[in-house]
C-alpha cells in the first residue's frame, strides 16, 4: 500500500439527523496535526444511497473510513461495494465496535475493504496518517498496532493496542461545529469502559473504566455552556459508577447553569447514594435527564447475565 498525500475523508451513518458522531471528532482533534487533510461527513440510514455515493464521489477523498455499528454496518458495506468500484485507488478502512472483534471475518467476507481499525482509533488513525504521509518512522502497515490489513492476498494482523489516556484527547468540538450542529444533540465523554460484564454487551470486553480528569471536564463542559448549546449526552456506560466523582460533575453544572443548556447521563439507579439523590432536588428543572435500564428484576437471570451489583 503506497504513501499518500492527501485528503481523508471519516463518514458516519447516524441513526437520525438529531444524532451527531462524536467518534469521529475525537479521531480528528487527536490527528490535529492533519486536520487539514481530515473532512467529516454525516449522513442518516434515512439517505438515500445515490445521495450518499454522489456526495462521497464529489468529495473525492483517497483515504475513505466509515465508523461502524450495529444499525449502520449493512448500509456501509453496500455503500464500500459501489464505491470500490468506481474509486478502486481509494483506500477504505472500517471502525467502530461492529467490526472491532471480528475483524478478520469482514476483511474475509469484503474484499473491498483495505484496513479495519480495531478498539479505539485515536491513536491508530494519527500513526495511520503518519503513515500514509510518508513520514519516516513509520514504514510499513506492519508497524501500526491495532489494525488488521491486505498485504497482497494476505490478511494480516498487528500486536494490539494499548489505551489512551483519556486525558490525551482535545476537546472535540471546534467553532464550526458548534454552528453546524445547533440543532442537534451534542455528545461528551467522561470516561471510557464499563465496570459491568454483562455477556450480551461489546463494552464488557474491555474491562475496567478509565477517567478524564476533573479539571478537564470542567474546562470542557464550560464550553458546552458557553456555548449555550441545547443538549449535552454523556456517552459514559455509567456515569455514576464512581458516585463522589459524579458529584462533583453535578456540582460544577450546577453552579455554573446557564438556564438552557440539558445534560442527559446513563445511569445504574442501584448505586444511587443518599448524597446525589439529595442534591438533585435542588436543580433546575429539566436541567438534567437520565437513561437508567433495568437488566432485569430476576436473580436468577442476573446471574446467568453476570451482571454484578457489588463493584464500587
Amino acid at each position: 500500500m503506497n504513501t499518500i498525500k492527501s485528503e481523508v475523508l471519516l463518514v458516519a451513518l447516524n441513526a437520525k439527523f438529531i444524532h451527531s458522531s462524536l467518534a469521529l471528532r475525537s479521531l480528528r482533534s487527536y490527528c490535529s496535526v492533519y486536520q487539514e487533510q481530515i473532512q467529516i461527513a454525516e449522513y442518516t440510514i434515512n439517505h438515500q444511497p445515490d445521495f450518499i455515493l454522489r456526495d462521497i464521489y464529489k468529495r473525492n477523498p483517497h483515504i475513505l473510513g466509515f465508523s461502524c455499528y450495529i444499525w449502520n454496518i449493512d448500509y456501509i458495506l453496500s455503500l464500500v461495494s459501489v464505491i470500490k468500484k468506481v474509486m478502486p485507488e481509494t483506500v477504505i478502512f472500517l471502525g467502530g465496535p461492529e467490526v472491532s472483534y471480528d475483524s478478520e471475518y469482514w476483511m474475509k467476507k469484503h474484499s473491498e475493504v483495505d484496513l479495519i481499525i480495531q478498539g479505539e482509533g485515536e491513536a491508530t488513525l494519527l500513526e495511520l496518517m503518519e503513515y500514509f504521509q510518508g513520514n519516516n518512522h513509520i514504514k510499513a502497515l506492519e508497524d501500526i498496532s491495532g489494525i488488521y490489513y491486505r498485504n497482497g492476498g494476505e490478511i494480516c494482523q498487528t500486536s494490539p493496542r494499548s489505551p489512551i489516556q483519556m486525558d490525551d484527547i482535545p476537546f472535540v468540538y471546534n467553532e464550526e461545529d458548534f454552528l453546524a450542529l445547533e440543532n442537534q444533540i451534542l455528545y461528551y465523554e467522561s470516561s471510557r469502559g464499563c465496570p459491568y460484564s454483562c455477556q450480551y454487551c461489546l463494552s464488557s470486553v474491555e474491562q475496567g473504566v478509565r477517567y478524564r480528569s476533573l479539571e478537564k471536564i470542567f474546562l470542557d463542559l464550560q464550553k458546552f455552556l458557553d456555548q449555550e448549546v441545547k443538549q449535552v449526552k454523556f456517552v459514559d456506560r455509567t456515569f455514576n459508577c464512581h458516585p463522589k466523582r459524579a458529584l462533583a460533575i453535578w456540582e460544577y453544572l450546577k453552579e455554573n447553569d446557564n438556564g438552557v443548556t440539558n445534560f442527559h447521563f446513563e445511569m445504574s439507579a442501584d448505586i444511587m447514594t443518599s448524597d446525589m439523590l439529595e442534591f438533585l432536588t435542588t436543580i433546575r428543572p429539566k436541567q438534567f435527564q437520565f437513561e437508567i435500564g433495568v437488566q432485569s428484576t430476576h436473580p436468577t437471570t442476573i446471574e446467568y447475565i453476570q451482571r454484578k451489583m457489588d463493584f464500587i
